[in-house]
């Protein structure tokens, strides 16, 4: 019995990431097949790096990357330095209930298109439109949001009791945070700020709205730029999306361990 079990979970599983697999196995194959191909919904035989090249030679790809590497670190390494003392202060002195916890995971509810429009003004009149800094703002306004709803709930797992004690041994705010309750809490702290970063390597609103010239777009636009009035270059277009999504496929599995490892710390008691 329990060996029919276990391989009913496993073609469960099976489907499950058939399914999951599917769409981007497709999109690589397809950024190989000349585009005139893939408009007749039809499959070549004969595989092409033509798509690649035109990618390469139509848009500032190595920009593109650096200004992603530049706004997703920066605002990931923000969102933490400012979101995980505010979880600190919510999972220990919070004496007012969840309401405020929710405030701050509601504003990650907002559509992000509602505030392209302030933001666009805002950064207009401070001269940061089209610039990197802005969009490190930008991105600010829901990983900062995430980190907070998602540190407090790991840093609530640890012990209150360890801290007091270290209390009693004469040691202050600053020693509790960085000798307890950052050890202690790493592996969630980890994978929420990994999941942050592949939130803002992968953001396409703001970048798009926000950045009005190649200097300060983010890798994601690439795609974008072959969708135009006339035609879809799908090739090119599938092949910029394979760019986009390399890097952070090679991140995902280095550091799969820490994302699995976090988000399962405390299921066990």
């Amino acid at each position: 019995m329990r060996f029919w079990k276990h391989i009913s979970i496993l073609l469960i599983a099976s489907v499950i990431f058939f399914i999951w697999i599917l769409p981007v196995l497709w999109l690589i194959f397809s950024s190989f097949q000349p585009s005139d191909t893939i408009a007749r919904s039809e499959i070549s035989h004969t595989l092409t790096l033509e798509n690649y090249r035109e990618v390469f030679e139509r848009t500032q790809v190595a920009n593109f990357l650096l200004n992603s590497i530049l706004v997703a670190v920066s605002a990931t390494l923000f969102s933490g330095l400012l979101g995980i003392p505010a979880a600190y202060s919510l999972a220990r002195w919070n004496t007012g209930g969840n309401g405020l916890a929710f405030w701050i995971l509601s504003s990650r509810m907002m559509p992000p298109a509602v505030s392209i429009i302030p933001f666009f003004i805002m950064f207009t009149q401070l001269g940061i439109v089209d610039t990197v800094c802005g969009l490190i703002i930008a991105h600010l306004t829901f990983s900062l949001a995430f980190v907070i709803w998602m540190a407090r709930v790991f840093i609530a797992e640890v012990p209150l009791e360890l801290e007091e004690a270290a209390q009693v041994d004469g040691a202050n705010l600053w020693t509790i945070m960085t000798r307890i309750m950052l050890p202690l809490a790493r592996p969630g702290l980890l994978a929420t700020m990994i999941l942050n970063l592949i939130f803002s390597w992968n953001e396409y609103l703001f970048a798009f709205s926000l950045s009005l010239t190649e200097k300060s777009r983010t890798l994601p636009i690439v795609a974008g730029i072959f969708v135009t009035s006339y035609q879809i270059k799908w090739g090119p277009m599938f092949a910029a999306a394979g760019i986009i999504m390399l890097p952070i496929i090679i991140l995902a599995l280095l550091v799969q361990r820490y994302i699995i490892g976090g988000l399962t710390m405390g299921a066990f008691k």
